[in-house]
């Protein structure tokens, strides 16, 4: 597919990624969208990549919010295959799947940005975007030239090959969890059209779309208070029943084995005198992981004011959020550690 989209566009990329909060990155691909962090990337040279930024940095930062919602989607194989070839050709494709382009074009739509919109999302290729108008090349201010780091086999090559990563399991577990779910999602949206409720698009949405669907519960008709009650019941025993398999889990603790390693090798690398490691890249983890606490301790607070006990499925989620916040605040504290040692050099 990668030397298809290269020929048949004209291109010189075959794939795109949006920075969402620097230095973590998403993207669309087959296992499905997920994040990869720049802390743990590289590049072998600046010809095989190239960072280009929106002109409207209000716009970049609505696009790049936008696209959080999209983390767990399924990849669009068809989809992908559709961008670069004539109508017709291939079958129409689920509107919750998305591939790389598709996913950035769509999210620059989303948030206003017109030069995305010169061309139908399902169409826009990295090609398209390559070339398009009000995006300006900051691929050399924003790398830097080193030795490879002592890591550096542990790390992905943006401009070759993929380290295989926990993340990657992540979203193609999410996928398939969204596959299974997104039809009993939509039939309790048609069947109570009256609870006004939005079907979700992503696996993370069909939680938000559980607690929505307990409040709609209170003020169904009554008529249909036991029907609905029935139907949500089904639709929290079945995501309770994929998440209680424990794979989701030994994901996470898997994810964080594999930072605590690298954090480790950080903190041991920062007690040498001349130690390898970017403050840059060490600065942007610093505040992605401020983000995240953010972000991930507002939802655990979200979910503990919106009671316990009332669903299966929300009350084994918070288990994982809780267990995802402890090792953020590990993390946090091992980047305190490493930036105070690098500031006193």
């Amino acid at each position: 597919m990668s030397q298809l989209v290269l020929k048949t566009t004209g291109g010189n990329f075959d794939h795109v990624m949006i920075c969402t909060v620097p230095p973590t990155l998403l993207e669309a691909v087959t296992s499905g969208v997920g994040n990869l962090s720049m802390a743990r990337a590289f590049a072998h040279g600046l010809t095989g990549v190239r960072v280009l930024r929106y002109h409207d940095a209000s716009i970049a930062a609505a696009a790049a919010s936008a696209a959080l919602s999209y983390l767990g989607r399924p990849y669009a194989h068809i989809g992908a295959a559709k961008s670069i070839f004539p109508a017709g050709i291939f079958g129409e494709i689920s509107g919750n799947n998305i591939f790389c382009s598709a996913l950035v074009a769509q999210v620059y739509q989303k948030a206003g940005a017109s030069e995305f919109s010169a061309t139908p999302v399902e169409k826009t290729t990295p090609a398209t975007i390559e070339r398009m108008a009000g995006l300006t090349d900051v691929t050399a201010e924003v790398f830097v030239t080193g030795l490879a780091p002592r890591n550096v086999e542990e790390m992905a090559a943006l401009d070759g090959d993929r380290t295989p990563s926990p993340a990657d399991k992540q979203a193609a577990l999410f996928a398939s969890y969204f596959l299974h779910l997104e039809p009993k999602a939509r039939a309790i949206v048609s069947k109570y059209p009256d609870a006004r409720l939005v079907a979700p698009r992503s696996f993370l949405e069909c939680l938000g779309f559980l607690m929505s669907a307990h409040d709609a519960a209170r003020s169904a008709p009554p008529a249909l208070q036991v029907s609905f009650a029935s139907d949500l019941a089904s639709f929290d025993d079945a995501a309770f029943a994929l998440i209680d398999k424990g794979e989701w889990d030994a994901i996470q603790t898997e994810i964080g084995l594999k930072d605590e390693i690298t954090m480790k090798r950080d903190l041991d690398e920062s007690r040498r005198p001349d130690p390898d490691i970017d403050p840059r890249a060490m600065a942007g983890l610093r505040d992605a992981t401020a983000m995240q606490l953010k972000e991930r301790s507002g939802a655990v607070e979200g979910i503990r004011n919106w009671g316990l006990g009332r669903s299966n499925t929300i009350d084994r989620y918070l288990v994982i959020a809780e267990k995802t916040l402890i090792h953020l605040h590990h993390r946090e504290h091992a980047i305190w550690e490493i930036e105070k040692r690098l500031g006193g050099l």
